[in-house]
C-alpha cells in the first residue's frame, strides 16, 4: 500500500514496501522532474517522526509558531477552553484586528487535524 500526498509542488510518498516506493518514484521520475529529498521530517505544517514500523505526525512546531505569532506563548493552559452550554454574544468591544482573527481561526482549524479536542471551540468561534 502506498500513500501519495500532493500539494502544489510538494509530494510525499509513504508506504510499507520499500521496493514499491522506489518503483513509484522511478515511474514518476520518468514523467516529471523530481528531486528526492529522502525521509520526511516536516511537510505542510506536520512534523514526521518515524521508526521502523510507525510514522507519527505532530504539529508541535506549527503550534509553537502560532502561539508566538499571537503573543500567547506564555499563556496558562486549560483543559477545556469553553463551556459547551455557554452562548457567544457580540456584546463588548470589537476585535481590533479582524484580519488577524480570521488568520488565527484558520490556523486553529488546521491544528484540529492533530488536536480534535479544540475542534468544538474553534468551529464555534468560526
Amino acid at each position: 500500500m502506498l500513500f501519495v500526498s500532493i500539494y502544489v509542488d510538494g509530494i510525499l510518498i509513504i508506504g510499507s514496501d520499500t521496493s514499491a516506493l522506489k518503483a513509484c518514484i522511478q515511474d514518476l521520475n520518468t514523467h516529471f522532474a523530481l528531486k528526492t529529498l529522502g525521509s520526511v521530517s516536516y511537510f505542510l505544517g506536520f512534523e514526521a517522526h518515524h521508526n521502523t514500523n510507525v510514522l507519527y505526525l505532530t504539529q508541535t512546531k506549527y503550534t509553537i509558531d502560532l502561539l508566538k505569532k499571537t503573543a500567547m506563548l506564555d499563556c496558562k493552559p486549560c483543559e477545556n477552553p469553553i463551556n459547551t452550554t455557554d452562548s457567544l454574544t457580540d456584546e463588548g468591544d470589537s476585535f481590533s484586528n479582524p484580519s488577524l482573527y480570521h488568520i488565527v481561526i484558520g490556523s486553529l482549524q488546521y491544528l484540529t487535524y492533530t488536536r480534535p479536542d479544540i475542534a468544538f471551540i474553534v468551529n464555534r468561534l468560526n
